[in-house]
């Protein structure tokens, strides 16, 4: 239930920067224009730089995982799912 609102709550103030970002370009003043577009596309390049770099940290993280239990020198043949033998 908690994460659900926070991810309302944050398409809310999304939505709500987005409207004011319209309401500031219908003024139709073209310096407010450039520096709107200006500040996006930088936002843009950076943020996408921050995700790209935590996506390869990610996948690094998650592909050179070792399993916890050692599994590969144990004989499973006469063990069942209910009742491993030793």
């Amino acid at each position: 239930f908690v994460q659900q609102l926070c991810i309302s709550l944050s398409y809310g103030i999304h939505m709500l920067f987005a409207y004011c970002l319209m309401l500031l370009v219908m003024t139709y003043d073209i310096g407010i224009f450039i520096a709107l577009l200006s500040g996006l596309i930088l936002g843009h390049f950076i943020f996408g730089i921050i995700r790209i770099r935590n996506r390869i940290q990610i996948q690094s993280l998650t592909t050179d995982t070792t399993p916890l239990i050692d599994t590969s020198s144990q004989d499973h043949s006469l063990s069942t799912p209910c009742c491993p033998t030793e």
